[in-house]
């Protein structure tokens, strides 16, 4: 049996793919023959400094390849155009759902069951009852797959922020008008504090400027899990800003461990910024306590932790055993999470409706 992920590739780094590198890499470390199969030619390691192999064949030939033991998985989006090109591959086939937002907005117009997906991989627990709940995989069949950000070159955290020299990291291509509101109010009282972009950059490239810089600017929005903001944490980084999953309940980001604000709320994230300035110019025990809490967070994603959850994938899809799985603990959503999530299941059906 081989798990082979349906790989797009991207000229820039994403959270998502990144995820799928360190999945492929953590089977692997289980003794799962796991690849990345590619669609077209895709050459992008560099960018996330996870080397794992690719088939010796791409998507559009993978039908003389693939056997029916074969398990092949892809994102959560573009499901149609993919079952349209393995119609005629007789394998196992499954769904990565790494990201919510982009699955609902990108809904086929089935369930998952329905489309003949047998199981489901989720980043984080909203996504995980997403998958079930609203896009209709049954709760036995899918599975949370916690992600590696405590490795290298991250979780080094290094010095403490009242050491690194005064600045803020952000990512300008994330909520950019929120980014430029922000560092303009703030400027208008600290004129000389210097904002650092991250843009572009390769995973060395992101680390070295955590741990250089005490606080991160985060305006993530619409994530499955939000890599960034917990990057920047295992690094030692104070994180103010956004979550980036609202309305769904983030998977790490609390009072303890960040100067959280509600997602795409500019003014308050100025505020929450220009507090942390002051507490870091002050040498505040909150800060200090928030740099151990992010830390602690970080270290609950690590390699070990994402090979762990993915053994259970591998002893259950390999003994087709789903029946026999505990779920008496799986997440649900909240009322306005189902709302939410219906709301944006009905535009995207509209959609359909609409398209020719």
């Amino acid at each position: 049996m081989r798990w082979l992920f349906h790989y797009r590739g991207r000229s820039t780094p994403s959270g998502g793919h990144k995820q799928i590198r360190l999945t492929v890499k953590c089977l692997r470390n289980l003794g799962v023959d796991a690849m990345l199969l590619p669609e077209g030619i895709v050459e992008d390691s560099h960018l996330y400094d996870v080397s794992v192999p690719f088939t010796p064949f791409d998507l559009s030939t993978a039908k003389e390849h693939v056997v029916s033991e074969d398990v092949v998985i892809t994102g959560e989006t573009k499901l149609l155009t993919f079952l349209s090109v393995t119609s005629t591959m007789h394998c196992r086939k499954a769904v990565f759902n790494k990201n919510g937002f982009y699955a609902l907005s990108d809904w086929p117009g089935k369930t998952y069951a329905q489309l003949g997906f047998e199981f489901a991989l989720s980043s984080s627990n909203y996504n995980l009852a997403l998958t079930s709940e609203i896009l209709g995989m049954p709760p036995e069949r899918c599975f949370l797959v916690t992600d590696d950000i405590n490795r290298r070159p991250f979780g080094l955290p290094g010095k403490s922020p009242f050491e690194r020299v005064l600045a803020v990291s952000y990512m300008p291509r994330k909520l950019p008008r929120d980014a430029v509101r922000i560092r303009w109010a703030v400027n208008m009282l600290f004129p000389k504090l210097p904002f650092v972009p991250i843009h572009n950059c390769t995973e060395q490239e992101v680390a070295k400027t955590f741990t250089q810089y005490p606080i991160f600017l985060s305006t993530q929005d619409r994530e499955g899990f939000g890599n960034p903001a917990l990057e920047a944490m295992s690094c030692g980084t104070i994180v103010v800003g956004y979550p980036g999953t609202h309305p769904f309940t983030p998977p790490y980001a609390n009072s303890n461990n960040g100067y959280w604000v509600r997602d795409r709320q500019w003014l308050h994230a100025t505020m929450q910024l220009i507090k942390a300035i002051r507490d870091w110019k002050a040498g505040s025990h909150r800060m200090s306590k928030i740099y151990d809490a992010g830390i602690v967070t970080a270290e609950n994603y690590d390699e070990s932790r994402m090979t762990e959850s993915l053994r259970e994938v591998v002893k259950t899809v390999t003994a087709c055993s789903y029946s026999l799985r505990n779920i008496s603990s799986f997440p649900k959503l909240t009322s306005a999470e189902r709302e939410f999530a219906q709301t944006s299941l009905d535009t995207a059906a509209a959609k359909l409706r609409k398209s020719p």
